[in-house]
Formats: C-alpha cells, structure tokens, sequence
C-alpha cells in the first residue's frame, strides 16, 4: 500500500490513533513496573493474593564480565576473549564509498509529531 490508497483524513485518524495508543501503553507500561516494584517487596517466595499466588523468584546468576576482565586480563589469558571489529577504527581507515558494501538497512521507525 502506498500513501495514495488513504485520504489526509484518514491518515490523520490513524495518527491520532497511534498516538493514542502509544500514550496509553507507556501509562500501562509504567503502572505495571509500579505495581511489580511493590511484588518485589514481598521477598522470595510464594504470597497468596485472593484467587492469585504471586511468586517471587531470584534473579539468575549471571557472569560479571567486568570483574572476570579485572581477575583476567586479555594479555595473560588471550584464549578467554575472542576479537570483536572496531567499526569505528574501519570508518577512519577505509573510504566511505567502500564501506557501502558492508552497510545493512534497519527496519524503518515510525515517528508521529
């Protein structure tokens, strides 16, 4: 479909809708982190809530990859890291024009003023 297929009106509704609805998101979006922070409070475990259990569980463990860098640095262990591309150091080493070979395309964002 292509903008000819709608009216300015009709686009104008959408928007309106749009915006609505992305408002309307964000407020249910903050009101169930508000509502989670308060779970939280309740500690480890299963809590009855009338028909409801809410069940708090700890967080996963999870490696710490500023302290495993600190306890083992790249220069003593180099097999624990693997090499990562600075894009930055390849924009001021390779002409822009040749680097349109290696660019992708993310998808399009939508922005409503």
């Amino acid at each position: 479909m292509s903008n000819d297929d709608y009216t300015t009106e009709q686009l104008e509704k959408l928007a309106q809708e749009y915006a609505e609805r992305t408002a309307a998101v964000s407020k249910e979006t903050e009101r169930i982190a508000e509502i989670k922070a308060i779970f939280l409070t309740l500690g480890e475990g299963k809590h009855a809530a009338g028909t409801f259990r809410i069940n708090i569980k700890p967080g996963s463990k999870v490696l710490d990859s500023k302290k495993l860098t600190a306890a083992f640095p790249v220069t003593q262990f180099p097999h624990l890291y693997k090499g990562v591309i600075d894009t930055a150091a390849v924009k001021q080493h390779v002409a822009p024009a040749d680097l349109d070979q290696y660019k992708r395309q993310n998808q399009p964002s939508v922005e409503v003023d």
